[in-house]
């Protein structure tokens, strides 16, 4: 997945090339980990393993859960203060009702100089990515009108992780799932909580530019949208179809 791939690189160009101890905040089953260590970080993660989403199957099967990755408990992250050069987050945020304890928790343990790499979409964000449906986390939660919304689109083809379940039934099933674990928010409420603890820098523009680079057709577009005039139209079309990507120094 290039959103891996991005983190990896992004650490290694804010870190000059040295070789951090990262922490993946949210690693799910391990995926940046297994890619951190091969890029010869010093690299762990911590993940919830919670109903909406539970990867500790998978985790298991890289034979580094209880080494490597760690179970977080009571949102108590089980590394000492001061541990970390580098805290990633990779799409985890979007699913964390209150950032406080979080964002505490990154804090004391980031070295006085660390960095934290956070990607994940804002409530601007015009196309919600784990159902496939654009605009539909703008509805009020529960809503039972969102029906007559998201059918139709359904009807048309639109929607992710399909299977082989009724357009009804998918709709409902899909409907219920992001009211139970999700919570975007606006950036001005992201920027209050994070202001807590980090100075701010917005990489949109650099993770579009990074995903061009890779893809086999529209390489060589990422030469002409390398021109600073293009940074805003890069930044809008990140924020608007993807995410936001945040680059956090502590304070």
């Amino acid at each position: 997945m290039l959103n891996y791939e991005y983190a990896i690189d992004l650490t290694r160009r804010l870190t000059k090339g040295a070789f951090p101890c990262l922490l993946d905040y949210g690693c799910g089953a391990g995926q940046i980990i297994e890619k951190a260590l091969a890029a010869g970080f010093d690299a762990y993660g911590v993940e919830e393993f919670y109903e909406g989403g539970s990867y500790r199957e998978d985790a298991k099967k890289t034979g580094i859960l209880g080494t490597r990755i760690f179970e977080l408990k009571n949102g108590i992250i089980p590394f000492p203060a001061e541990r970390f050069d580098v805290v990633i987050s990779n799409q985890v945020f979007e699913h964390i009702n209150d950032f406080s304890l979080p964002l505490s928790e990154i804090n004391r343990v980031l070295k006085p100089s660390g960095i934290f790499i956070n990607i994940f979409p804002s409530a601007e964000v015009w196309r919600e990515g784990h159902i496939g449906i654009p605009f539909i986390h703008w509805f009020p939660k529960g809503l039972k009108a969102r029906l007559f919304y998201v059918l139709p689109l359904r009807m048309l083809g639109m929607g992710s992780y399909k299977g082989t379940k009724s357009v009804k039934q998918w709709t409902l099933d899909q409907l219920d799932w992001i009211d139970k674990w999700t919570y975007y928010k606006p950036l001005s409420q992201i920027e209050r909580s994070f202001h807590n603890y980090f100075t701010i820098t917005f990489y949109e523009a650099d993770y579009i530019l990074f995903r061009l680079k890779r893809h086999p057709c529209l390489s060589l577009l990422s030469r002409l949208f390398e021109a600073g005039f293009f940074r805003p139209f890069l930044t809008f079309v990140c924020t608007k179809f993807a995410s936001r990507v945040f680059v956090l120094k502590k304070r």
